[in-house]
This record gives structure tokens, C-alpha cells and sequence, in this order.
């Protein structure tokens, strides 16, 4: 993340805080969030659904602790 609070690391942590937040509120069933991801940051369908995939990887690596 740059000084500003921008770029690459900065959105990935927006992002991602933004699909957990979702993921908690049970609004909608995750495979529908790349919808949700365009909507919310003007993704296209494809950027959204890779932001999607990133997550469920974080997520994977989380649950079996490797980072």
C-alpha cells in the first residue's frame, strides 16, 4: 500500500472486507457476490469473478493455514 492508503493492497483489503462483510450478513449465497462486487466497485463481469476466485483462495489458505 502507498502512502495515500491506495493501490494494489489497499483494494484487495477493501475488497476482500467488503466480501466478508457480505458473506456475514447471509444477503446473498457467495457464489452470487461477483454480481454484488459490480455493483458496489464497477467491475466488469470478469474482474469481478477473479476478485471472487482471490477471495475464495485467501479463504481456502486461511482454513488450512497455509498463507
Amino acid at each position: 500500500m502507498n502512502e495515500n492508503g491506495t493501490g494494489p493492497v489497499a483494494m484487495r483489503e477493501t475488497v476482500f472486507e467488503y466480501l466478508e462483510l457480505l458473506r456475514e450478513s447471509g444477503v446473498t449465497n457467495m457464489w452470487g457476490s461477483p454480481a454484488y462486487l459490480q455493483e458496489e466497485f464497477g467491475f466488469d463481469k470478469r474482474e469481478a469473478r477473479d476478485w471472487f476466485f482471490a477471495w475464495m483462495d485467501h479463504k481456502h489458505a486461511q482454513s488450512t493455514g497455509v498463507q
